[in-house]
């Protein structure tokens, strides 16, 4: 991003990733299409960057 503010479907994603991954420990594999295509390119992002 061009920008250090995170839209807000994509931060909703995140915490949404977040409180799944916390219940469910190891997530493997997220997919969207049309904006959720976009806001799980974003959550995989961020979430190759925690390991």
């Amino acid at each position: 991003m061009l920008s250090k503010i995170i839209p807000a479907q994509i931060q909703v994603a995140n915490d949404f990733y977040d409180a799944m991954s916390a219940k469910y420990r190891k997530i493997t594999n997220v997919c969207g299409n049309s904006l959720g295509g976009a806001t799980t390119n974003a959550v995989g992002i961020k979430s190759c960057r925690k390991i």
